[in-house]
């Protein structure tokens, strides 16, 4: 898990953050047209749980570099 994983890992944990806020704007839209909302919270719903599964891995892979790096300075 190089630094490509990290980078790809960040970009895709900032894209989610970042759509959330747009995908809540239609549901409100929804909610105030009326309009069915069930694909819209459902789009919601997966995209946080992605957003928050990347960022976890992201902060996962993080860690490990950290300690790779970190062990063998500890141990000399």
């Amino acid at each position: 898990m190089g630094r490509r994983t990290r980078s790809l890992s960040a970009l895709a944990g900032a894209t989610g953050g970042l759509l959330q806020p747009l995908a809540t704007k239609v549901l409100v839209d929804r909610l105030s047209s009326g309009g069915t909302i069930a694909t819209v919270l459902l789009a919601l719903t997966v995209l946080m749980l992605l957003s928050t599964v990347t960022e976890a891995f992201g902060a996962y892979v993080l860690e490990r570099t950290a300690e790779s790096v970190v062990l063998p300075l500890a141990a000399a």
